[in-house]
């Protein structure tokens, strides 16, 4: 098969390329489309391909209309960013991303996004054919343990920071719980992020927002075999507890609670926390890989009407 792949191609660490890999994998011919390049994309896009677009902010409706007369086969989207499960929402980022998606959501011949929970709402703004299609995944040649490597920080955390994240940390500096905050801005991606979850002993997740979402530095951490602490996310069945020793917390008392707990273990069993990321590297690398993700995203697109 042949896939017309748009998105943002310029960060090599995103993950379009993950994506782009993961067809490939499966012995589909992938030509990249950079999103920002708007009208001009047409011109490369291959005739008789299947258009995927990764996220599809920015891309005018007549455009994507024009790119189905001229490719000859269905556009579907690949959403991965965080929606809410009712409007109107008090979540400022989440509104933000609805109405970016509202203008041209209801263009797309399908609409496959990474949460459950989000698919009757996108419905409602206009979606058509809408499924559930994880979009987060590993990748075995950039999620793995690095052996041998110096465990310097107890608990790690990267990502951009907001208001709750900042309250967050803020409590537990005031309590005593050291954490290494890296910021993709520090060249916190790729290689360097590899290394900087492998040199934790444990990963903390906070969500960006109010909005719950299963985040990718979920399948990043646990993919290199280093244990997580998270608040609670959105879709927990993807990462069975017998193999993914996920421990989540409710409430700034709960983190606390298991922040302690990970800085003990890492002090005075250091085999077991090895052992439980080593348990979930094996069964993510196993059940979601990219190739998992994007055998499944055609698979489902097989079973709709279009």
């Amino acid at each position: 098969m042949v896939i017309n792949l748009v998105g943002k191609f310029s960060n090599q660490w995103g993950a379009e390329w993950f994506v782009k890999k993961g067809f490939e994998s499966l012995g589909h011919e992938v030509l990249p489309l950079e999103i920002g390049k708007s009208y001009a994309l047409l011109r490369s896009a291959k005739i008789d391909a299947l258009t995927i677009v990764m996220q599809g902010y920015g891309l005018a409706p007549k455009l994507i209309e024009s790119g189905r007369r001229l490719t000859k086969k269905p556009w579907i989207l690949w959403h991965a960013e965080i929606l809410p499960q009712f409007w109107p929402t008090d979540d400022p980022v989440t509104a933000g991303k609805t109405e970016e998606l509202r203008r041209n959501v209801w263009t797309f011949d399908a609409v496959g996004h990474n949460c459950k929970l989000p698919l009757k709402f996108i419905r409602h703004i206009g979606g058509k054919n809408v499924f559930h299609a994880p979009a987060n995944g590993v990748d075995s040649r950039i999620h793995r343990c690095i052996e041998g490597i110096e465990k310097k920080f107890l608990i790690g955390f990267y990502g951009y920071p907001s208001p709750r994240r900042l309250t967050t940390m803020a409590y537990l500096q005031s309590n005593g719980i050291p954490v290494e905050w890296r910021m993709p801005q520090d060249g916190c991606f790729g290689e360097d992020l590899t290394r900087f979850i492998n040199e934790c002993h444990c990963i903390l997740n906070l969500h960006y927002s109010d909005t719950r979402n299963t985040e990718c530095r979920l399948y990043e951490a646990m993919g290199c075999g280093v244990p997580v602490i998270s608040e609670q996310i959105s879709m927990p069945e993807l990462f069975p507890e017998d193999y993914c020793h996920i421990n989540y917390f409710g409430s700034p008392e709960e983190l606390l609670v298991l922040t302690n707990r990970a800085c003990q273990y890492a002090a005075s069993n250091p085999e077991w926390s090895a052992w439980a990321g080593r348990e979930a590297m094996t069964w993510l690398h196993k059940n979601s890989s990219y190739a998992k993700r994007c055998q499944n995203f055609l698979e489902q697109i097989g079973n709709l009407p279009l």
